[in-house]
């Protein structure tokens, strides 16, 4: 009986789910990642999972590739959970599970970091219940099914396996559940196993009544000798050193034939390795012979036996062969595949834009399909015109295979010749020759991503099939219009020249093809990247109704909707709209490198940050030699202070793209936000000064350079920095024009030449206010108006801004760009004076995701009129001790 004075842990009965990711550990890390996000998603989208969560009665334990959920409602919520996380599986491909279920008693503990936990036999049963399963199996114990089948709804699909033997030799009775359409119907492979194994035993248990002493004697003779014990242990080995020379051997560039004669070599040394451990033995006293059973056995049977084992060590050894062999020399291709730019023969070099307008077509239906991973068009652009190797592409790029081609056109004939390499050994595949009418473009983009699908062994579904057979344009000279405009859009992003004759040329597919969905499509997306970037009022009327457009064209078709979520997007902020479209683009382009990147981009705005993130990898994935993605990862990280991973993140863009002058730009911000160092923007600045000039490079450099000067309180240098910043490259957007304006103000105004000051925040005021008659709802432009009144000595002008931009944009609607907002209300607030407002806002900013740290509030010249403020102070104190 227990001591009175012993505590002792409450128990009582609960319901659990165990659920288990079959193949887990197989996986990357960035792809555990993204199924951990899906199998989160997949479990709280149940509405056992709600309404238990909503009664407080449902308690969740993370198992590393799973999860336990444990109900304390009825016996049949964990059930009635596993069938409907069974039904919602349908939509994530990827994601296989088993499941257990079992009631019994539990009890609340604690872990080693103190925080409680809850620990009993209801949880470890269902666990070993589940691991008696398959991928798709729901497996009851027999208690929660003698339970389920009192209620006559439930017997019809209750399916008794008898009893299995798990872990620590317990034995377990087994139920497996299954509907029609849910469930697994297959008997599980360990139930199978044991069935055959006892079955076996009876078999064996006859036979070995009538088996001779002799070859009794052999098989003890062969377990005395240690015989079994060398055969493993050498079969381990030979295994790990075949393994091991299949992965060096290639990337030594050895010959298959060195591999063969590896395996050929362990598999004659196997019948070898038996012999000696028959005849030798290891003792302390050194190698010495293995003594004979007795003096009266027969030399005979010595000499019978060791031949029968050296007949067993052939056959096996031989056996062995057949099967590796085969496998030794030719490499199985992954499901991955690059596109390399096309050359272009025709005698017209402007038909050069033609060749990447196959390319990147081929491209656009190998991303419909899901089985394949595709790298994305940026990646591949590098390679045009280099003499690199195809395995040293697939190397950088991480896949299998490589399409290489050419293109010749002649008015309306096009011949297209391409070839499949595998990327491992440089050896050619296949290759294809096709010889058409420009009509019939589509129909060889179709046959080429047939054939390789087939060739690379990725399964198509019915809906992928008959996306790639559907023909986007009868209309030859529309289709050349749309490739040409396409070409410009995705090369010239920055350029608007470019943007604006793909605009002509988008106008010009559809004037001549009205019912062309897919250059409906790729019109809105120009027109939400002009009204994005340049701030094109027209342009967000134009892209929302151009992707509607395309819709009511083509219901299915994955390039309106990702336009149409840009529209959203861009132009209305509507966030959850915009992710929806999205959604439904993924779905249609499961390889697409741009809607991942979109996806991204708007989870971390609703504070979703590790979807956010799993996103952004894996359009970096997509994409390797891309350093776009990693820099929006790089944001992620930032946000979050998580300045290790922000770095390596950078670092990995700058391996790819040394001269970015964006990640020298964040690069620099990280340093300044981590440790208020300014050094590493010096270093930044020197490296980019060697790079060629462009306007580019002059839009990073001259402000770059002024606000590290502002920073060290250099504020001659600020200026003439400013000052030098050439106004025809200001102009090109009105934000710069501002940015320029204040960069000079502040220089002038720490300088104390007040009324040059005032000059400059006046040009900031006049163009904010300029901005935002076309644009009212610009937040952004209502935060910089703010900062300009505030300077001018407008209080109630400053606040009023200020309030409305925060209004407009608040961070419960935008995670991402809703701190910097607040941010500028802080500044304000300490520019007018209000010092309690501006640390009320600061504080808050600390406590969540934002580009704000307590080393950069301790350096940054903007809030010396806070310095000899307490509260600032125990701001400081308060916050610094946190990191």
């Amino acid at each position: 009986m227990p001591s009175e004075t012993t505590a002792r842990p409450h128990v009582e009965i609960a319901h659990v789910l165990f659920i288990d990711v079959v193949g887990y550990s197989a996986l990357l890390i960035n792809e555990q990642q993204q199924i951990q996000q899906e199998l989160n998603q997949v479990v709280r989208g149940t509405e056992q999972f709600r309404i238990a969560e909503a009664e407080g009665k449902l308690t969740r334990l993370p198992t590393g590739d799973g999860m336990a959920l444990v109900f304390f409602t009825t016996p049949e919520a964990p059930v009635q959970c596993a069938l409907e996380i069974s039904e919602a599986l349908a939509s994530y491909p990827r994601l296989k599970l088993r499941m257990g279920v079992h009631s019994g008693p539990i009890s609340s503990t604690t872990d080693v970091n103190d925080r409680s936990n809850i620990a009993g036999a209801a949880i470890n049963i269902a666990e070993r219940i589940m691991s008696c399963g398959d991928a798709g199996h729901i497996l009851l114990s027999r208690r929660v099914a003698e339970d389920l089948g009192q209620y006559a709804e439930w017997q019809p699909y209750l399916h008794d396996l008898g009893e299995v033997q798990v872990k620590h030799g317990v034995t377990l009775a087994v139920v497996n559940l299954y509907t029609e359409k849910l469930g697994n119907p297959e008997l599980p492979q360990r139930i199978k196993e044991a069935r055959e194994a006892k079955s076996s035993r009876s078999g064996a248990s006859a036979t070995k009544d009538s088996a001779s002493s002799e070859a009794r004697g052999f098989f003890e003779e062969v377990q005395r000798r240690k015989v079994y014990r060398v055969a493993v242990a050498y079969i381990v080995v030979a295994g790990g050193l075949i393994q091991l020379a299949s992965a060096v051997f290639p990337a030594w560039e050895l010959p298959n034939w060195a591999l063969r004669l590896v395996v050929v070599l362990l598999l004659t040394g196997f019948p070898i390795g038996l012999i000696l451990a028959w005849a030798f033995d290891v003792t302390p006293q050194g190698i010495r012979a293995t003594p004979p059973p007795s003096l009266a056995s027969p030399r005979r049977r010595g000499r019978r036996n060791l031949l029968i084992l050296l007949g067993a060590g052939v056959v096996i050894s031989a056996l062995a062969g057949l099967f590796i062999l085969p496998r030794a020399s030719a490499r199985k291709l992954d499901k991955s595949i690059a596109v390399l730019p096309f050359e272009n023969f025709s005698d017209s070099k402007e038909n050069a834009f033609f060749a990447d307008g196959i390319q990147d077509d081929i491209l656009t239906n190998l991303a419909k399909i899901g089985d394949l991973k595709v790298i994305s068009r940026t990646s591949v652009m590098p390679y045009r015109g280099k003499s690199a190797s195809a395995r040293e592409i697939g190397k950088a790029l991480g896949v299998s295979a490589i399409l290489e081609g050419s293109v010749r056109k002649d008015r309306n004939r096009v011949r297209v010749n391409v070839q499949l390499i595998n990327a491992a050994n440089d050896e050619h595949i296949w290759a294809e020759d096709y010889d058409r009418d420009l009509t019939d473009m589509f129909a060889i983009q179709t046959d080429l991503a047939q054939k390789i699908a087939k060739e690379l062994q990725a399964k198509l579904s019915p809906t992928e099939k008959e996306q790639l057979t559907r023909k986007p344009t009868e209309n030859g000279e529309a289709y050349l219009a749309f490739v040409e405009g396409h070409n410009l859009f995705v090369s010239g992003i920055e350029d608007i020249e470019k943007l604006k004759k793909a605009e002509q040329l988008y106008q010009r597919a559809i004037q001549l093809d009205p019912n062309f969905a897919l250059a409906y499509a790729s019109y809105s997306q120009l027109e939400s990247w002009l009204f994005h970037t340049w701030s094109n009022p027209d342009a967000r009327e134009k892209a929302r109704s151009l992707a509607k457009r395309a819709l009511e064209l083509q219901p299915d078709l994955p390039e309106a909707h990702l336009a149409l979520g840009f529209s959203y997007y861009y132009g209305d902020l509507n966030f959850d709209a915009a992710l929806s479209e999205f959604e439904s683009a993924r779905r249609g382009l499961p390889n697409g490198m741009d809607t991942y990147l979109a996806l991204g981009a708007i989870k971390r705005r609703q504070g979703r940050w590790a979807e956010s993130t799993a996103d952004l990898e894996k359009a970096a994935n997509l994409s390797p030699k891309d350093s776009w993605p990693l820099q929006n990862l790089a944001f992620n990280y930032q946000m979050l202070r998580d300045f290790k991973k922000a770095n390596e993140t950078v670092d990995r863009g700058l391996a790819i793209s040394p001269g970015s002058f964006g990640l020298w730009e964040i690069k620099s911000k990280l340093a300044w936000l981590e440790s208020g160092d300014t050094s590493v923007g010096e270093k930044g600045l020197q490296q980019l000064e060697k790079i060629s000039d462009s306007s580019e490079k002059q839009h990073y450099l001259w402000p770059a350079r002024c606000q590290i000067f502002l920073w060290q309180r250099r504020y001659a240098e600020a200026l003439q920095a400013a000052e030098n910043w050439p106004d025809d490259l200001a102009e090109a957007k009105p934000e710069m024009i501002i940015s320029k304006q204040m960069l000079v103000g502040w220089a002038r105004k720490s300088l104390g030449d007040e009324s040059g000051a005032r000059t400059a925040f006046t040009k900031s005021k006049e163009v904010a206010q300029s901005k935002l008659a076309s644009l009212p709802n610009d937040a952004g432009m209502h935060a910089q108006l703010g900062l300009a009144l505030a300077l001018l000595g407008d209080k109630e002008g400053a606040v009023a801004e200020s309030k409305r931009a925060m209004e407009l944009l608040p961070e419960s609607k935008d995670a991402f760009e809703g701190p910097s907002i607040t941010e500028a209300a802080a500044q304000v607030s300490c520019i007018v004076g209000d010092h309690a407002r501006a640390i009320e806002l600061l504080d808050h900013l600390l406590t969540r995701p934002a580009a704000l740290t307590v080393a950069a509030l301790k350096v940054d010249p903007i809030w010396d009129p806070l310095r000899n403020e307490p509260a600032f102070q125990q701001l400081l104190s308060k916050h610094g001790a946190k990191a």
